[in-house]
């Protein structure tokens, strides 16, 4: 009776990290989706726009009209670059949870910063222990976020990565860009889910979100989580 009843208890906690995963990947899929409906959306109509006053200024002056259409044609790029980055993170593979979290947070750093004029460096302090899977994909997604912001917002030249294992665990993205203002550092960015999700996902696994911003000297994205819910073990002992 005690083997069958540990043995059903360890079955129906696989099945609840399971249940976990996928609701944490369909969440995922839904901010991701949220987000490429908002940047397509406010592009095309900042396009739209500027399409418009361009036309306007063809009847009258087209050499005035000229600067218009550059920066709409500007605005298209900059609404693809963002659109396919979103859509890339979609039909991304699966992440599996062999890798530890700092692979994980090394190699969604790199890949992100791939291709753009900004450095990326990652470092890991203190001794490596496991987390849930959820808690993992959820730090994870929190880092993309910010690192993502650094690279599409801040103009940053470096991006820092730095997991530190210690009580209580912490994960800081900061970066030597242009700082957040104020008013978008309390609210977020309006029609972006960016760091309201943050917070979101921070208060999921019981962390806590520091973000602090000074204008021309970079931003900081601190994650700060609690032993008791870094600490990951399961008793399988018969």
């Amino acid at each position: 009776e005690m083997v069958r009843e540990q043995i059903s208890g360890a079955v129906a906690e696989a099945h609840g990290r399971q249940r976990d995963q996928v609701r944490v990947r369909q969440e995922e899929r839904l901010r991701l989706a949220r987000e490429l409906h908002d940047t397509m959306l406010q592009s095309m109509q900042g396009m739209r726009f500027l399409l418009e006053a361009g036309l306007a200024k063809v009847a009258s002056d087209r050499s005035a009209s000229t600067p218009i259409f550059e920066s709409a044609l500007a605005a298209s790029n900059r609404a693809v670059e963002e659109g396919r980055e979103l859509l890339s993170l979609l039909r991304a593979p699966q992440l599996t949870h062999e890798e530890t979290l700092g692979q994980r947070l090394e190699r969604v750093g790199g890949e992100l910063a791939a291709g753009y004029p900004v450095r990326f460096r990652f470092e890991v302090r203190g001794v490596p222990r496991p987390l849930p899977p959820s808690s993992m994909d959820h730090v994870v997604a929190i880092c993309r976020e910010a690192v993502s912001n650094a690279i599409r917002h801040a103009s940053a030249e470096l991006i820092r990565l730095e997991l530190r294992y210690a009580d209580p665990l912490e994960v800081e993205v900061s970066d030597d860009g242009q700082g957040i203002p104020p008013e978008l550092l309390a609210r977020g960015r309006s029609g972006h889910y960016g760091l309201p999700g943050m917070r979101e996902r921070a208060a999921l696994i019981g962390a806590r979100l520091v973000v602090a911003s000074t204008p021309d000297a970079g931003t900081s994205v601190r994650l700060v989580i609690p032993e008791e819910r870094a600490r990951w073990q399961i008793n399988t002992t018969i």
